[in-house]
């Protein structure tokens, strides 16, 4: 069946001041048999929720968590704000 994980992307960019940030671009969570296979399904999720051909052109890097079974949410989840993010961070 698989764990649960919860890939988050991130952008690096540059505040008002000139110190670097880094911006959520979207959480996905994806089943997977190990860490690795979860990282890899959720990039070509990613990628395919933005309309892109490889998630790396809208995120510079990503962060996983595997999530303990009473935070697991459905199937396939996607947040696409910050806010989202802090709210389930």
């Amino acid at each position: 069946m698989g764990k649960v994980y919860r890939v988050s992307f991130f952008k690096r960019l540059l505040d008002s001041t000139g110190h670097r940030t880094d911006a959520c671009q979207g959480i996905v969570e994806v089943r997977g048999a190990t860490r690795d296979d979860a990282v890899e399904h959720a990039r070509h999720r990613f990628a395919e929720l933005k309309g892109i051909t490889r998630w790396s052109l809208y995120a510079d890097y990503d962060e996983v968590e595997e999530l303990p079974a009473r935070k697991r949410t459905s199937r396939s989840v996607w947040k696409n704000s910050l806010s989202d993010h802090a709210r389930y961070a």
